[in-house]
C-alpha cells in the first residue's frame, strides 16, 4: 500500500468520524428546538386549562396536534440527519470537509482539494504531478484537527433555554399542586373527563304560586356552600307562544345572609322560574349553580268589556239625548243632565260601584254580567267603576274617567241699529234693531235706561220696556221695532240713556243676564243744527278755495311743462318724474273732492231729516251732488290714462300729445270747480232763507202746541213747569233767529240788496214786537200757573210768530223771481249774441266758397274770421257767467261752442295756406256747432221756464218755441249734409246752400220781431 493511499485514509475515516459527529450535534439541537417549542406551548395549554373548563375533546385534539407536530419536524429534521450519520453522502461530506477547512484560514478548502484529487483519478496531467500536490495538501493538513470541528458545546445555549419553561412549571407546581397536577393529567391523558363538584347549591324556597293579574309576587331562594358572587334569577314568560318564548335574566342584591328575595310589582302573564348562582373563581368560572325550576300561575282579574254612557240633556236646552262612543267614559254634559251609564264584564258579577273623586259611590245594579247605573253630575269631577266577581276578586287599577259641564253660556245681545249715539228728528222716532243670542233660548228682553231733563243728570226718570223678539234660528232671535220716545215729552237738550237687556232659560241655576253697551238719543235744539250745518257748509267751502287754488298752480305747472317740452326733442327721467308728481296731485285733489262730497251729504241728509230745507232747495243740493260727479270728466281720466302709458312707453310724441290732452282737461276740471263753487254759495244763500223760514215756522209751531196745552182743562198742573222750559226755548230759538237775520242781511247786502233789505224789516218787526220781553212775560204767568193770562200771551205770539213767517217767505219768493229773472235776461241775451254770430259766419261762408285761391279777398275773409272768433269766445265766457248761476245750463252747450271756436280756428288756419274750399268746409262745421248750441241754450231755457218764473219770461219762450223747431230741422238738414262729406272735400250743392241760408234767414227774422 502507497504512503499516499494511507495517508488519503487516515485523512478519509476523520473526516467521516467528524462528519458524523457533526450530524450528531444537530441532531441534538434540533432535539432540543422541538423541546423548547414544545416545553413552551405545553405551559400555555396548562396554562389554558388551569383558567378555563377545556373539554375533553377539544384537549384530545390539542395532544393529537402535538403528535402530529412531533412526526413531521422528526421526519423533515431528524432522519436525514440520522441519515448522514449512518450512510454518508459524498456531497455532505464534501459540504463537511469545506466547513472544516472554513475554521482555520490556512487550510481553507485544502481538506475539499485532498479528498477531490484523490478520487479524481481520471483528469488531466501527470501522474507525478498529482501526487505531488496529494503530498503537499497532505503536509498542508496533517496538522489541523477535524475533531475540533464539531463539538457539542455549541447545543449548550439550547440547554439553557428549554430550563425556563421547565422552571414555570415548577414554580406553578410548587404554587397550586393540586391545579397544576389536575392539568398535568389533563394533558397527558386528554381522552379523560375530569369533573370537581360545585361547592355552591340553591334552593328554591317560593315554588309554584298563584298570583292574581297585576298583583305583586315575592319569589325566595336560598343557598348552601360558598356565598354566591353573583345570583340571577331567570323567568320564561308562559303567555308567549312556545317558538316566541324568551329568558329574562335579572340580577339580584346579595344580602349578608343565605337567604334571598326578590318581588315583582306586577304579574300579567303566567312565567316559570329558577335561580341562578356564580362563583368568580378561576377554577369555576363558566359554572353555574342552578335551582329547581318552578311556575307562577296568574288568575285573571274581572274585565269591563264594554261601557256605554248615554247622555240626557236638561228639558229646558231642547238637545236630544246622545250616546258616547263604547268605550268612551269621558262625560261631557251641561248640568242637570242624567247620566245613563252601562256595563257588560267578562264573568259573572256579584256588585260594581262608581266611585268618584270625593271618594262617594254609587251602586250600580248587577244582572250576571251586565250592570247599569244613572246620576246627576253636579260639578267637575272624575270617576271609576269598580267590579268584583262571584269570587270577590275586582278590578286592577279600574280606569279614570273625567266628567266635565258645559257652561250654560251667558246669553248675548247688540243693539245694531242705531248702534250709536243718535239725535232724534223732528218725528221722534227710533227704528231699533237688536240682536240676541244664546245658546238655548230666552226668557225676556229688555230695553232700560234713564232719562235726562234739560242736560242735567240730577233730573232724570227711569224707564224700563218690555220688548218682542223673534227666533229666526235655534239660539238666535232679532226684535226689529220702532221706538216712540214721544211719551217722554223731551224738549231740546234732552236726552235719553238707554241699554237692552237679556234674560237666558237656564231652570238649573237660575237665569243669567247679559247688558248691551249704553248709547243715548238726544233732542238736539234746532239752533244746534242749524249752527253745526254752517259750520260745516264753510268748512267745505274753504277746502273747496283750497282746491280751486291747487287746480289752477296744476293749470299753470303743465302749460309751463308743455312749453318746455316744445324746446326739447326727448323726455329725461327727471321729466317724466316731474309729470307723474302732477298726475298724483291731480289724483289727490279728486280724492280730495269725494271727501267734500261726502261731508256734504252728510250735511244735507241733517237737514233734511229736520226738514229745514224747502224742496226746492233740496233739489238744488242733489243736483251739486249730480255735479260732484261731473267735476272729474271723463276725458280727464282718459287723458291720464293715456298718458301714464305714453311715459311707460317712453313715447315723446305720444306723452306731448298725452299731455296736451290732460292740460285741456285740467282747465275745464278747473272752470268746473269754480262754477260748483260760485253755485254753492248761491245754494246757500237760499238754504240759509229756508233756514230763517223754518225757524220761523218752528217758533209758530211751538207756540201753538203750548197754547193747545193751556186751553185743555184737564191739564194738570205739574206740567206748567215743562211748559215753561218750552217757552223758554222758544226765546232762545227767536234770538237766535233775530242774529242770523241780522248775519244773512249783511251776507245779501253784497249780491242782493232787496233781499237784505228785506230781512232788516222782519228784524225790525220782531224788535217793534218786543218779542222777547213778551216770551219772558208768559214763561213768568207759567210759572206762576196762571193759565188764562198765558194762553193770551200766547196767542198774541202764535200771531207775530205766523206773521214773521209770512215776511220771511215773501223775502225769499221775492229773491227766487229776481234771481231768475236775471238769469232769464242774461240767456236771452247770449242766445240773441249767438244768433247773430251765426248769421255773420253764414254770411262769411258764402264768401268763402266763391273764392279762388289766388283771391285778393282771402286776407279780408280771414280777418272778418278772427273778429267772429273773439265774438265767439265772449259767447263762451258769457255761457260760463250764466253756469254759475243756474244748474239748468247743460255741460253740452259749452262743448258746442268749443266745436264751433275750434273750426274757426281751423278755417283762419286753411285761409292762411290760401285753401278757400277747407276753410267753407271749417266755417260749415261752426255754423252746424252754433246751431246744436242754440238748441241745448233753447232745452235750457225751456227748463228754466217750468220753474216759478216771473211775468214776461214765459211769454219769450212760447214766441221762441216756433222758432225751436225751425232751427231743430235747420240743424238736422246740415248735420245731415255734412255727413254726406268724405276726404275732406266738401259735397255740398249750390241749391242746398242756398235752401240753408234762406232757412236760417226766416229764423232771424223772427227771433228780431220777438
Amino acid at each position: 500500500m502507497s504512503e499516499i493511499k494511507i495517508s488519503y485514509q487516515k485523512i478519509y475515516k476523520n473526516l467521516v468520524r467528524t462528519h458524523r459527529k457533526y450530524f450528531a450535534v444537530k441532531i441534538m439541537k434540533s432535539t432540543l428546538v422541538f423541546g423548547l417549542f414544545a416545553s413552551g406551548f405545553l405551559i400555555v395549554w396548562l396554562g389554558i386549562n388551569l383558567l378555563f373548563d377545556v373539554s375533553s375533546v377539544t384537549r384530545f385534539v390539542f395532544f393529537l396536534l402535538l403528535l402530529l407536530g412531533l412526526f413531521f419536524y422528526t421526519l423533515i429534521r431528524i432522519l436525514p440527519d440520522l441519515r448522514e450519520i449512518f450512510s454518508p453522502s459524498d456531497q455532505e461530506l464534501f459540504r463537511t470537509a469545506k466547513r472544516a477547512g472554513n475554521m482555520d484560514e490556512s487550510i481553507q478548502d485544502a481538506v475539499l482539494n485532498y479528498i477531490q484529487l484523490y478520487n479524481n483519478r481520471s483528469s488531466a496531467g501527470s501522474e507525478a504531478i498529482r501526487k505531488k500536490a496529494l503530498q503537499q495538501l497532505s503536509l498542508r493538513i496533517s496538522s489541523f484537527s477535524l475533531r475540533e470541528y464539531s463539538t457539542a458545546r455549541t447545543a449548550i445555549p439550547y440547554l439553557r433555554w428549554i430550563t425556563l419553561p421547565l422552571s414555570v412549571f415548577i414554580i406553578l407546581w410548587i404554587l397550586i399542586p393540586d391545579s397544576v397536577e389536575l392539568a398535568t393529567k389533563k394533558l397527558l391523558l386528554p381522552w379523560r373527563n375530569y369533573i370537581q363538584p360545585f361547592p355552591l347549591t340553591l334552593i328554591n324556597e317560593s315554588g309554584d304560586m298563584e298570583v292574581l293579574k297585576n298583583d305583586p309576587v315575592t319569589l325566595i331562594c336560598s343557598s348552601q356552600g360558598m356565598k354566591p358572587d353573583n345570583l340571577f334569577l331567570v323567568i320564561e314568560d308562559l303567555g308567549q307562544d312556545y317558538s316566541n318564548r324568551k329568558n329574562t335574566s335579572i340580577e339580584i342584591p346579595l344580602p349578608t345572609s343565605n337567604r334571598y328575595e326578590y318581588e315583582l310589582a306586577h304579574v300579567s302573564n303566567s312565567f316559570s322560574y329558577y335561580f341562578s348562582a356564580e362563583l368568580n373563581q378561576t377554577r369555576y368560572r363558566h359554572k353555574k349553580a342552578l335551582s329547581g325550576i318552578s311556575v307562577v300561575k296568574v288568575v285573571e282579574r274581572p274585565v269591563i268589556r264594554t261601557l256605554q254612557v248615554n247622555v240626557i240633556p236638561p228639558s229646558y236646552s231642547g238637545l236630544d239625548a246622545s250616546s258616547m262612543a263604547p268605550n268612551d267614559g269621558e262625560i261631557t254634559a251641561y248640568p242637570g243632565s242624567t247620566i245613563r251609564l252601562s256595563i257588560e264584564a267578562d264573568r259573572q258579577l256579584s256588585q260594581a260601584y262608581l266611585v268618584f273623586a270625593d271618594s262617594s259611590q254609587i251602586p250600580i245594579s248587577v244582572a250576571g254580567h251586565t250592570g247599569k247605573a244613572s246620576f246627576t253630575p253636579g260639578e267637575n269631577t272624575s270617576y271609576s267603576i269598580r267590579i268584583f266577581d262571584t269570587d270577590s276578586i275586582g278590578n286592577d287599577n279600574p280606569v279614570t274617567y273625567g266628567i266635565y259641564l258645559l257652561n250654560d253660556e251667558f246669553p248675548f245681545a247688540e243693539i245694531k241699529q242705531p248702534g250709536a249715539d243718535v239725535d232724534l228728528g223732528d218725528e221722534l222716532m227710533v227704528p231699533m234693531l237688536i240682536s240676541i243670542r244664546d245658546d238655548f233660548g230666552f226668557t225676556g228682553l229688555w230695553l232700560r235706561g234713564s232719562v235726562f231733563r234739560q242736560g242735567y243728570s240730577k233730573d232724570s226718570t227711569s224707564f224700563e220696556l218690555k220688548i218682542p223678539f223673534e227666533s229666526f234660528e235655534k239660539g238666535k232671535a232679532l226684535s226689529d221695532f220702532t221706538w216712540d220716545v214721544t211719551s217722554f215729552y223731551l224738549v231740546p237738550d234732552d236726552y235719553i240713556q238707554y241699554y237692552a237687556e237679556v234674560s237666558d232659560n237656564d231652570r238649573i241655576n237660575g237665569p243669567k243676564w247679559y247688558r248691551t253697551q249704553s248709547y243715548t238719543i238726544r233732542l238736539p235744539s234746532l239752533l244746534e243744527i242749524l249752527a253745526r250745518s254752517e259750520e260745516k257748509q264753510l268748512d267745505q267751502l274753504e277746502r273747496i278755495d283750497e282746491i280751486s287754488e291747487e287746480s289752477r298752480q296744476l293749470k299753470e305747472k303743465l302749460e309751463e311743462i308743455n312749453r318746455e317740452l316744445k324746446k326739447e326733442s326727448e323726455v329725461n327721467w327727471e321729466r317724466q318724474q316731474e309729470i307723474k308728481k302732477q298726475m298724483e296731485k291731480q289724483t289727490d285733489i279728486s280724492e280730495k273732492l269725494s271727501d267734500i262730497q261726502q261731508k256734504i251729504d252728510e250735511v244735507v241728509k241733517e237737514l233734511s231729516e229736520n226738514e229745514v230745507l224747502s224742496p226746492e232747495a233740496l233739489q238744488k243740493y242733489m243736483e251739486l251732488q249730480e255735479m260732484f260727479q261731473e267735476l272729474a270728466p271723463e276725458e280727464l281720466k282718459q287723458a291720464m290714462n293715456d298718458l301714464q302709458q305714453a311715459l311707460e312707453k317712453a313715447d315723446f310724441n305720444q306723452i306731448r300729445k298725452s299731455l296736451e290732452k290732460f292740460e285741456m282737461s285740467v282747465k275745464e276740471f278747473e272752470e268746473n270747480i269754480k262754477r260748483f263753487h260760485e253755485l254753492f254759495k248761491r245754494v246757500q244763500l237760499e238754504q240759509k232763507m229756508d233756514e230763517l223760514i223754518k225757524l220761523a215756522e218752528k217758533l209758530n209751531q211751538e207756540q201753538t202746541e203750548i197754547n193747545e196745552q193751556l186751553i185743555e182743562s184737564a191739564m194738570p198742573e205739574e206740567n206748567f213747569p215743562k211748559l215753561e222750559m218750552k217757552e223758554e226755548n222758544i226765546g232762545k230759538n227767536a234770538e237766535f233767529l233775530a242774529k242770523e237775520m241780522g248775519k244773512a242781511g249783511l251776507n245779501y247786502q253784497e249780491v242782493m240788496k232787496e233781499m237784505s233789505r228785506m230781512l232788516e224789516e222782519a228784524r225790525n218787526y220782531m224788535n217793534e214786537q218786543e218779542l222777547q220781553q213778551r216770551i219772558q212775560e208768559m214763561q213768568q204767568q207759567l210759572g206762576k200757573l196762571s193759565r188764562q193770562e198765558a194762553s193770551k200771551s200766547g196767542q198774541e205770539l202764535k200771531s207775530s210768530f205766523e206773521m214773521l213767517q209770512a215776511m220771511l217767505q215773501m223775502a225769499k219768493n221775492d229773491m227766487m223771481n229776481q234771481q231768475k229773472q236775471q238769469i232769464s235776461e242774461a240767456m236771452q241775451k247770449t242766445m240773441q249774441d249767438m244768433l247773430s254770430t251765426s248769421f255773420d259766419q253764414e254770411n262769411l261762408a258764402g264768401r268763402s266758397r266763391q273764392l279762388s285761391p289766388a283771391s285778393p279777398q282771402i286776407n279780408d275773409v280771414a280777418r272778418q274770421q278772427s273778429r267772429l272768433m273773439s265774438s265767439t269766445n265772449q259767447l263762451i265766457q258769457q255761457l260760463i257767467d250764466i253756469s254759475r248761476q243756474t244748474f239748468m245750463l247743460s255741460p253740452e252747450l259749452n262743448k258746442h261752442m268749443a266745436e264751433a271756436f275750434r273750426n274757426m280756428n281751423q278755417s283762419v288756419q286753411k285761409l292762411e295756406e290760401r285753401n278757400p274750399r277747407q276753410a267753407h268746409n271749417h266755417q260749415m262745421q261752426a255754423m252746424a256747432g252754433f246751431n246744436k248750441g242754440l238748441m241745448t241754450l233753447q232745452n235750457s231755457m225751456n227748463q228754466l221756464s217750468q220753474s216759478n218764473s216771473p211775468s214776461g219770461f214765459q211769454e219769450f219762450m212760447e214766441q221762441l218755441q216756433k222758432m225751436s223747431g225751425q232751427q231743430g230741422a235747420l240743424n238736422q238738414e246740415s248735420m245731415s249734409l255734412f255727413q254726406q262729406q268724405g276726404g275732406g272735400r266738401p259735397q255740398l250743392s249750390e241749391d242746398a246752400l242756398a235752401r240753408l241760408a234762406a232757412q236760417q234767414e226766416m229764423i232771424r227774422k223772427s227771433l228780431q220781431q220777438a
